[in-house]
């Protein structure tokens, strides 16, 4: 708290310090970066009023000059999360000190929710939009995001399907290759159970008539292709 007193001239009556800040850039730059409620319950910045030497005034001389109070926490912004979101609360709710001189921002924490999106397999792109966009529950504090969504047509969603379905089965079959290249190596047999496995592999395009009857999550399963064979491989 500045000493100050309050003087009288022929127009205004004002307070003032005792004694006025030293000049200094560091002090001028942290007084510029401040935040204050003022007596219209509005925010702003430092009004950037200076003392005789230069020093902006301090916030003691706007608090009872101007009944402006300093923002302790203005820069202090919890960090919203995927599972957290943080509203500041209107200025009526911000925490003031004992000496009411100066406020504290206090928050409000929404639980953040996915929406249901229907359809999904025919979702091409999906971008998440402002959290502006976003659908607030105040009530209940969640907030649900948005999206701007592309979908596929169904040729292209087929395509789609079929490429997941042949690069995973290309990824299995490269998977088990070391077999094959060590048996040739080693001058052995490959197990008949490998064998199958493989050929069942290079056949599944084939067996599948209609592709749109499955979804691409499906495809996309371990559980859609044959299981594996364990070892011995060779004999």
């Amino acid at each position: 708290m500045t000493a100050g007193s309050w003087v009288e001239n022929t127009d205004k009556r004002y307070w003032f310090p005792d004694t006025v800040p030293t000049k200094t850039d560091e002090w001028n730059i942290a007084q510029e970066r401040k935040r204050y409620v003022t007596n219209y319950g509005t925010t702003r910045t430092h009004p950037r009023w200076l003392y005789d030497n230069g020093a902006f005034v301090d916030d003691d001389y706007l608090y009872h000059n101007e009944e402006w109070r300093y923002v302790a926490n203005w820069n202090d912004v919890p960090t919203s999360s995927d599972t957290e979101f943080y509203i500041k609360n209107p200025i009526a709710e911000w925490t003031k000190s004992g000496d009411d001189k100066t406020y504290t921002i206090t928050w409000k924490t929404y639980a953040v929710q996915e929406p249901t999106i229907s359809d999904e397999d025919t979702v091409q792109l999906k971008v998440q939009k402002e959290d502006t966009d976003w659908v607030y529950d105040h009530s209940a504090l969640t907030v649900t995001k948005a999206y701007d969504i592309t979908r596929y047509n169904t040729d292209d969603l087929n395509a789609e399907k079929w490429d997941v379905l042949r690069g995973t089965r290309d990824l299995l079959m490269k998977n088990t290759d070391w077999i094959i290249t060590q048996g040739t190596e080693r001058g052995v047999g490959i197990s008949t159970a490998m064998k199958s496995y493989r050929q069942t592999l290079r056949d599944l395009p084939g067996t599948i008539s209609d592709i749109s009857v499955y979804t691409r999550a499906e495809i996309a399963t371990r559980d859609f292709y044959p299981e594996e064979p364990s070892a011995p491989y060779f004999y």
